[in-house]
């Protein structure tokens, strides 16, 4: 059964959305902004801070195929639900407070049974019941999918739900759908006050149009906006530093910040160049930079020094480790801890109303940090929007 997580803004920035609430889920206290760790990153034997805040994020996708053998399969369901029980272990690691389970759906022709066994997994293995995403929605739309038909997904989901335990409900919205401000009126209808963006793999800044349609909507609104499957910028640029998009998005009013669990999109050139998708390779982790908002590509050990910052608990020759899961899972680990580091210093910012003072500080971000501000003045003044190209 549903409930309202409550929300309340103890604090706001005066030229941006960032702000710090306090969120109460289920009795479990958090203040944002914060940053929230894919679960499966944490590695035992990479150690990370344990005195900082951090958010679980169980993310699955679930195919018909997959969703079909969990709800028939009595060894498939014992398979997943084991995974499930090894991630909440690697939570209990780092005291993560609050988990949330995402499920992505490739298509909403679901049964209800298949519903149930979703709302079933999210009673015990998360602290919302969240809403399905699916995936790739914005080409589901190209294909035909209309937002009668989807809002009707959405009310057979949460009619199920009441039959189950009472836990907050989340609001799932697809970033990259154009029927946004419908979606959330819909939601607020339902007196929903947490709500999941899916950036669908894009950068916060690459839909501008798409928050500011959602920002307005929620006007003077006290609501909960976690952020998943948003991109940090672009890393197939070549240059050795881009702009921590993801990070900046806190300027936005997003008030925690999730992983990109979504493979990069290949242009048709780049993946001819290299002979096939191999994701792998292509897919290659940048280094997050606090002090300048910068994600750096990581060679050589001369290079990582000059950003190794003496407030991780992460060794440098993990960042560097030749096995390339290895090397990865570091690096995710080391952002995850260095953006949750960042959230506490920007809580004290964003107190003395200074935020904007703060962030031209940041070398990478002194474009992009005018987008923040814009967006805050489009609540007060219609902008237009070739101001956001």
């Amino acid at each position: 059964m549903a409930k309202e997580a409550k929300v309340k803004v103890l604090h706001q920035d005066k030229e941006t959305l960032c702000k710090i609430l306090e969120v109460d889920v289920i009795g479990k206290r958090i203040l944002t902004p914060i940053k929230t760790i894919n679960l499966s990153y944490i590695n035992p034997q990479i150690p990370i801070k344990t005195n900082i805040n951090l958010l679980g994020e169980i993310y699955k996708t679930l195919d018909k195929k997959k969703l079909n053998k969990l709800v028939n399969d009595t060894d498939e369901q014992i398979k997943f639900n084991n995974e499930l029980n090894t991630l909440i272990r690697k939570a209990q690691l780092l005291n993560i407070p609050v988990i949330m389970f995402i499920p992505t759906l490739e298509t909403i022709k679901i049964s209800d049974k298949e519903i149930e066994f979703i709302l079933a997994t999210q009673e015990y293995y998360s602290d919302f019941y969240i809403v399905p995403s699916i995936k790739r929605a914005g080409k589901l739309v190209k294909e035909g999918l209309e937002i009668d038909e989807y809002l009707n997904f959405i009310k057979k989901f949460i009619e199920l739900l009441e039959s189950f335990k009472e836990k907050p409900l989340m609001g799932l919205i697809p970033m990259t759908l154009p029927f946004i401000g419908q979606l959330v009126k819909f939601y607020l209808k339902h007196n929903i006050t947490a709500y999941c963006l899916d950036f669908d793999g894009r950068a916060s800044t690459s839909l501008i149009q798409n928050i500011s349609q959602l920002q307005r909507t929620l006007k003077n609104i006290d609501v909960f906006l976690h952020a998943t499957n948003m991109n940090i910028g672009r890393p197939l640029k070549r240059a050795p530093v881009i702009p921590a998009k993801d990070v900046l998005s806190y300027g936005f009013g997003i008030d925690s910040l999730g992983e990109n669990h979504l493979p990069p999109r290949i242009p048709e050139e780049a993946r001819r160049r290299l002979g096939g998708p191999r994701i792998e390779e292509v897919k290659n982790l940048r280094i997050f930079n606090k002090e300048d908002y910068g994600y750096y590509k990581i060679q050589d050990k001369n290079t990582l020094r000059k950003i190794y910052p003496p407030d991780t608990n992460i060794n440098l020759e993990l960042l560097l480790d030749k096995s390339t899961h290895r090397r990865r899972t570091a690096q995710s680990m080391f952002n995850a801890e260095q953006i949750s580091i960042e959230t506490n210093r920007l809580k004290e910012v964003i107190k003395e109303k200074e935020v904007a003072k703060y962030l031209k500080k940041k070398e990478y971000i002194k474009e992009e940090f005018k987008k923040i501000t814009k967006i805050k003045k489009d609540l007060t003044k219609p902008r237009p929007l070739t101001e956001y190209l």
